[in-house]
């Protein structure tokens, strides 16, 4: 199934430089992405808060080019694809996504 609405895609690998279970995992991204992110689980009640950070940049110069102009459909993108990876990630789990902020 797409996942993304906007015509191009983006390729990268995460390399996981630290994890401190259970709470903390972090990587380093490369590729048409480079940069980095961090991974903390907390309990809250009953299930579990996931939230990821990250700081990338993008190395395709016809992306940096046209960044500003591609701004508002890039966010809005970028929510379509977040929010279909929780909702794979918790049909995996077998569990009820809660959120997709």
């Amino acid at each position: 199934m797409r996942q993304y609405a906007l015509p191009y895609r983006l390729s990268f690998e995460m390399s996981v430089t630290a994890v401190e279970p259970p709470t903390t995992m972090e990587g380093i991204a490369s590729g048409e992405l480079s940069g980095w992110g961090r991974w903390r689980l907390e309990a809250e009640g009953t299930t579990t808060r996931v939230r990821y950070d990250w700081t990338v940049t993008r190395t395709r110069p016809w992306m940096n080019f046209a960044a500003p102009v591609m701004q508002p459909g890039s966010r809005w993108n970028h929510g379509r694809v977040m929010a279909a990876g929780g909702r794979g990630l918790a049909r995996y789990l077998g569990v009820e996504l809660l959120s997709a902020r």
